[in-house]
């Protein structure tokens, strides 16, 4: 065998163990979305913490409608947020929430092949639309500024809805990679742009109630 000839086949063995063992560095989630693996590891893998300036911070809506909620500008398309959130336990049986501003350029990828895409990879994961979050008498759509944000609804095993403490306090980690696995060529979302990331807590019905009103008021002001 020639020189070059085992040369060219060293190189290639080579490439091909490093893309493998760059995949081996990755979280062992199923799918694009990241809700059970740690900030260390996420950042050992090549996310960006966007949040490294300051966790996310989300109040429950303990007085009736208020409740606080935080975003941020960002345009990774692999990257996670920490988020601090103090929670009711009897409002754990609703999960909690994330909004992302993403632009779909691409004409073939919309937001209907992005909820089908991260749907099917990951169970544990609702795609919805502003619209279709929250309530029939309340939905996202309201009060979120982006009214065409996509909304991530999950239920994090963190919450304890079994606590007899008015509230709990918890950090949830949540991760995106919209942008292709690392040694694989290409990505299955075309078009994609993040602008922004935001959380938002999972509101009891009352308070979805007041919310709904106070956004009546503002809108015949």
């Amino acid at each position: 065998m020639r020189l070059g000839t085992i040369a060219a086949i060293a190189t290639t063995t080579l490439m091909a163990h490093e893309a493998v063992a760059s995949l081996g560095f990755w979280p062992e989630e199923s799918g694009y979305i990241y809700t059970d693996t740690s900030a260390a590891d996420l950042s050992a893998a090549g996310f960006t913490d966007v949040t490294a300036s300051g966790n996310l911070v989300c109040v429950p809506s303990w007085c009736s409608g208020c409740y606080t909620s935080s975003d941020l500008a960002t345009d990774t398309l692999m990257g996670f947020v920490e988020i601090d959130l103090t929670y009711a336990p009897s409002d754990a049986g609703y999960g909690f929430y994330v909004f992302m501003n993403i632009d779909y350029t691409d004409p073939s990828f919309q937001f209907e092949d992005m909820e089908a895409l991260i749907e099917e990879s990951d169970p544990n994961i609702d795609v919805l639309s502003p619209s279709q979050a929250g309530t029939d008498w309340s939905p996202f759509s309201d009060w979120l500024e982006d009214p065409n944000a996509t909304v991530f609804h999950w239920m994090p095993e963190e919450l304890d809805g079994s606590s007899t403490n008015p509230f709990e306090q918890v950090t949830l980690t949540f991760g995106w990679n919209f942008s292709g696995y690392e040694g694989l060529v290409g990505s299955p979302f075309p078009g994609v742009v993040v602008n922004g990331v935001g959380a938002v807590p999972a509101p009891s019905a009352i308070a979805l109630l007041a919310v709904a009103g106070l956004t009546t008021r503002r809108r015949r002001s």
